[in-house]
């Protein structure tokens, strides 16, 4: 479960235009080894500072792999979201990072529309998938809950799964599997 303070303003002031605190500094997130973006500047830390999409600093602090589809559930869904990572290779004993989305739904009703179209798109990319290779990797929808003080609020992880291969493997096909997902996620929600 992941956590992060204020939650109800967080949302508020995405779909204000308007910043939700003082800006930061490009030296609150650092740019680390194998593309890593967070507080540390290490593949082996998760933690990062959370910034709305009306932030200075919001597009920069995307991990390259991950940019094109969290600007496409921003800019053409006015989806919410608030983490993200591209998936990094192994390093320096730490295991290596699947590539994932996370969104955090305004409401029940948008929770559903959201999973329900990233839950087909996912499908429709399995499939392709399934036809062309042994299937390393798969797309899949999560429900999740992010934490806010004493309150859960339910939250959406889209990750591309590793069914099983090895490391090199999944990241190897990682890039077309991604290219995959945004055609048919374009295809469903976009006919």
């Amino acid at each position: 479960m992941n956590c992060m303070a204020n939650v109800n303003a967080f949302i508020e002031y995405w779909d204000l235009r308007t910043q939700f605190r003082e800006p930061f500094s490009k030296s609150a997130f650092k740019h680390g080894p194998l593309n890593s973006i967070n507080i540390h500047g290490s593949p082996s830390h998760d933690s990062s500072v959370v910034l709305t999409k009306n932030e200075p600093s919001f597009y920069e602090s995307i991990e390259s792999g991950v940019k094109q589809l969290v600007t496409l559930f921003i800019e053409k869904m006015n989806w919410i979201t608030y983490s993200s990572c591209e998936g990094h290779p192994s390093y320096q004993g730490v295991s290596y990072k699947k590539r994932n989305i996370q969104l955090l739904p305004r409401n029940v009703h948008e929770e559903k529309y959201i999973y329900q179209i990233l839950d087909v798109a996912s499908e429709l990319t399995n499939t392709a998938i399934k036809k062309q290779f042994e299937n390393p990797l798969s797309v899949k929808v999560h429900k999740e809950f992010l934490r806010s003080g004493e309150t859960s609020y339910a939250a959406l992880k889209l990750v591309f799964e590793n069914n099983h291969c090895r490391e090199m493997t999944y990241f190897s096909m990682l890039q077309q599997t991604y290219t995959d997902f945004i055609q048919y996620f374009n295809e469903v929600t976009f006919p």
